[in-house]
């Protein structure tokens, strides 16, 4: 839980308070008030000295510091400003500010508040807020002396306002009402409209030191009065439907009494107006008090309401160190870049792994076929032997001969006579365009039985006789011995004599 403390800054003395902070609600420590001895001046480190030593003697121990000014520290201008995006809004705010201030832009700090005063509002209404960039420096050396981190920079009427959008809150009264806020402490009066919880309107003075609390009472409602002339010139049609006063306790209730008697006979409210009074300090359901706060708690409205808004603020709030900017606007080239990147990356991964499917699927194709192959050779090999069994059978068969036809004819050439007669005879298959041979041996009576029997066994057409030399042999009945040697040839094939077609379809015709 953060642990804050909260100051109210004025010149000649700080109202602070330590809490514990976290979302929605605020848990306060202590609170107290310290008046800045004249020895110091208005050097930062020898204030900052001296604050570190109260603060230690105090007993704080947190490290960061959120500020509020007085209203009157601050120049705050209601602007009208033409219709513009959001996000432009700022720097026409900045513009106005550089055009409408009395000092150089560079020298302010600067932040504004927006106001919403009708459903039907066209133009754009800012309250713009500066500071002196001066100032603000002071209390940050001031701070860094003492030990602290300067957190934010607020105004006291805008820290009062949250106060009063929490209570409302609580009362579950209507936003869109107007609502007028009295902040009366010692001599500093600070007046300010709300609406739909946003400032409209603050305005702030000193009044003069009396011990008379009917006196200061009346000098207040005097103050009030003359707001109302400025707040009617400047919105004429504002309402106003309720009223808070924060002050001291024994002027608190008299004022809001008065303040209504006023109000109810006012042009600027509706007649049925309440005025109610707050407790900065005992805000049900936001801040507990664990310990007693002497004297008024009024001076505690701006470390109070600055509290309440770190915790989760209900209202438009002014933090000078941090103030309202357009927002920003995200250069997406880089993001762009990335995507495309991306993309290119994905497109490039995509085509890399549809060509890696397509080479594997090609891979897969050509060892599928490889393999295929391989079988087909294979099993051709095993073929081959068979193919060529059955080439010699084939070429057996065409080329076989009947021997036996063949001994017939061979022995019917031969005549049967006792002339002559053979001693062996053999027949063998022949290649090429033979079909055989037919060898033998013979012994004849007369050497032209020999010639005779020659030329009768060339007369065939599928022989081939080859002579050789007849030799006498020992046998006196057959002195001549003879060798066959006859080649045998395939036949012939026979064509088939063409048809003819016109024959064909003549005869045919006949024929029906």
């Amino acid at each position: 839980m953060p642990n804050y403390i909260a100051l109210d800054w004025e010149q000649d003395q700080l109202f602070g308070i330590e809490a514990d902070v976290n979302s929605g609600a605020v848990r306060l420590k202590r609170a107290f008030n310290l008046k800045w001895p004249d020895d110091v001046g208005t050097d930062p480190s020898a204030r900052g000295q001296w604050l570190g030593t109260q603060l230690q003697e105090h007993r704080i121990s947190a490290s960061q510091a959120l500020v509020t000014l007085p209203r009157e520290d601050a120049v705050v201008r209601h602007l009208e400003l033409p219709p513009c995006p959001a996000d432009e809004l700022s720097e026409l705010v900045r513009f106005q500010a550089a055009i409408k201030s009395t000092r150089p832009i560079d020298e302010l700090l600067l932040d504004y508040l927006p106001v919403e005063i009708a459903d039907d509002e066209v133009a754009q209404s800012v309250l713009m807020t500066t500071v002196a960039r001066e100032q603000s420096d002071s209390i940050r050396q001031t701070l860094e002396s003492a030990g602290l981190t300067l957190a934010s920079i607020g105004l006291t009427p805008v820290a009062a306002a949250e106060l009063v959008v929490r209570v409302e809150e609580q009362q579950r009264l209507d936003e869109t009402e107007t609502s007028l806020v009295v902040w009366a402490h010692g001599d500093r009066v600070e007046i300010s409209v709300i609406k739909r919880r946003s400032l409209l309107f603050t305005h702030s003075t000193r009044l003069t030191s009396t011990e008379d609390t009917s006196q200061h009472i009346q000098t207040i409602l005097a103050e009030v009065s003359r707001s109302f002339v400025a707040l009617q010139k400047l919105l004429p049609d504002v309402s106003i439907a309720r009223g808070w006063i924060i002050a001291p306790n024994e002027e608190a209730e008299t004022l809001a009494a008065r303040l209504q008697e006023r109000l109810s006979i006012s042009t600027v409210s509706i007649p049925e107006i309440s005025v109610r009074t707050i407790d900065p300090l005992n805000l049900s359901g936001s801040a507990t008090v664990p310990i007693d706060v002497p004297g008024s708690h009024a001076p505690y409205v701006g470390p109070a309401g600055i509290l309440m808004w770190a915790s989760g603020g209900r209202a438009e709030f002014v933090d000078f160190l941090n103030p309202r900017r357009p927002a920003e606007v995200k250069d997406t080239r880089k993001l762009r870049a990335i995507v495309i990147a991306a993309s290119v990356a994905v497109i490039i991964g995509g085509g890399l792994f549809w060509r890696q499917s397509e080479v594997a699927a090609l891979e897969k194709a050509y060892l599928d076929a490889k393999s295929e192959q391989s079988s087909l050779e294979e099993l051709q090999e095993r073929a081959a032997g068979n193919v060529e069994n059955v080439t010699a059978v084939q070429e057996w068969v065409d080329n076989r001969v009947d021997w036996l036809a063949k001994s017939h004819d061979l022995f019917n050439d031969m005549n049967g006579t006792e002339r002559y007669y053979l001693t062996d005879l053999r027949m063998t298959l022949a290649g090429g365009s033979g079909a055989g041979n037919i060898t033998g041996n013979g012994e004849s009576k007369t050497y032209g039985e020999v010639i005779t029997l020659y030329q009768d066994l060339g007369e065939h057409p599928e022989r081939v006789v080859n002579t050789h030399e007849i030799p006498r042999g020992k046998d006196a009945e057959y002195p001549f011995r003879f060798e066959l040697d006859i080649n045998l040839q395939k036949p012939e094939p026979i064509e088939e004599p063409a048809r003819d077609d016109a024959e064909d379809t003549k005869t045919e015709t006949e024929e029906e």
